[in-house]
């Protein structure tokens, strides 16, 4: 079920064998105790979000799944208890490709070690946008 609603957050190119990984940061799910150095570890009822990025990053991260889950539970249903599912948020585009090797993808499902892998972009869909005046060109004078 969590699948699905990962698969609605980025489109996921990975299909088949999983990439080879990093070798400092192991697949799945942490302990605190054991979260790499510059890592945190926040959880959520249904999600483990392990950040590269910070907490700020990090719940932000778990407060949009949670949010996007509740909307798709609401469409689909489900009776089965869903257990915690974790989240690698990377600091950018080079560390997310070095633990993945999956370059052509913003963000990818493994099913073999059942995480979803993305990177912080420096973008939010639910940021709103600074009303701009004038031209960018007036901006330089």
């Amino acid at each position: 079920m969590q699948r699905f609603v990962l698969s609605f957050l980025a489109a996921l190119p990975f299909v088949g064998a999983p990439p080879a990984q990093h070798q400092d940061i192991k697949p799945g799910p942490w302990q605190k105790r054991h979260a790499p150095e510059g890592w945190i570890i926040h959880e959520t009822p249904h999600y483990q979000v392990q950040s590269q990025c910070g907490l700020e990053k990090a719940e932000r991260l778990g407060r949009h799944m949670e949010a996007m889950l509740k909307v798709y539970t609401k469409l689909f249903p489900t009776d089965r208890a869903l257990k915690q599912f974790p989240i690698k948020l990377f600091k950018d585009r080079e560390s997310f490709v070095a633990y993945g090797k999956v370059p052509s993808a913003a963000a990818y499902y493994n099913p073999v070690d059942r995480e979803m892998v993305c990177y912080d972009t420096g973008k939010w869909m639910d940021e709103k946008k600074a009303a701009q005046t004038g031209s960018a060109e007036e901006d330089e004078d």
